[in-house]
């Protein structure tokens, strides 16, 4: 007898908010049973540069549509490229063809979203090679997450954001920074 026991070990993160931690343990569920999953329609040359709406495709650059094909809470996955970095809309918007919307939560969106961005590469590892790495509709439906009470997934979602405002304000000041410099060296330097 090796000792292992056979039994799973329930799925609980190893840093719980002090009111969780005897909550139990997340359930696991696919992907398909807590949202939407569905395409877009438009192709590459749809983007316009001054258009009024984001259009995401399978870059990371969101480039710009003047019409909208979908009006939600969404996380936005590519389907195809190297990296599927999911990324996280509330509005208008219009969806490419080979780009995923999950939409109409059964969960907090919020927390989907920092899930699968912390799932990224078990993601990519699920793709299919075509000409490029492709993930196809079966395989976002079937994947799956680990999800706490609505409470904590709440939690969860308003920590992360809180720290991505920061991220962001941070940011912020450096680039304003990064001009400052740029406009002292060519006030200290002689041209």
């Amino acid at each position: 007898m090796s000792g292992k026991s056979d039994k799973k070990k329930p799925l609980v993160p190893s840093l719980r908010f002090p009111e969780f931690r005897e909550a139990g343990a997340w359930e696991v569920k696919r992907l398909g049973e807590v949202c939407i999953i569905c395409n877009g329609s438009s192709n590459a040359q749809d983007h316009v540069d001054d258009g009024a709406y984001p259009l995401f495709d399978r870059s990371e650059e969101i480039k710009r549509s003047s019409r909208y094909l979908f009006d939600a809470e969404a996380v936005i996955i590519p389907g195809e490229g190297m990296r599927f970095i999911p990324k996280y809309y509330c509005g208008k918007f219009d969806l490419h063809q080979r780009a995923y919307a999950l939409s109409d939560f059964r969960e907090v969106g919020k927390f989907i979203y920092y899930q699968l961005g912390a799932l990224k590469g078990v993601l990519a590892s699920k793709a299919v090679m075509s000409t490029v790495l492709s993930l196809r509709m079966p395989i976002l439906e079937t994947f799956k997450l680990v999800i706490p009470s609505s409470g904590e997934q709440q939690k969860i979602a308003h920590c992360l954001s809180s720290l991505d405002e920061v991220i962001g304000l941070q940011a912020k000041k450096v680039q304003a920074l990064k001009q400052h410099k740029k406009g002292l060296m060519q006030q200290l330097f002689p041209a």
